[in-house]
């Protein structure tokens, strides 16, 4: 069984060079996988990549008016 190297939404958005409000979200509308450990979101980064070269990601709505 191959063992996951899970990492922070903050060591997530420095790898990827985004924000982790920006990981956060992805994660919150299940864009990308994403595991609740001890009560905390973990990601791993190959899945993460994974996930976002093989989907088009539309854009998301915003909470605010246009």
């Amino acid at each position: 069984m191959q063992t996951k190297a899970l990492v922070s939404l903050a060591e997530c958005a420095r790898a990827l060079g985004v924000s982790e409000r920006t990981v956060r979200r992805l994660v919150l509308a299940k864009r990308v996988p994403a595991y609740r450990v001890g009560g905390q979101w973990r990601v791993d980064l190959d899945e993460v990549r994974e996930a976002l070269r093989s989907a088009v990601i539309p854009p998301m709505e915003s909470g605010g008016s246009e």
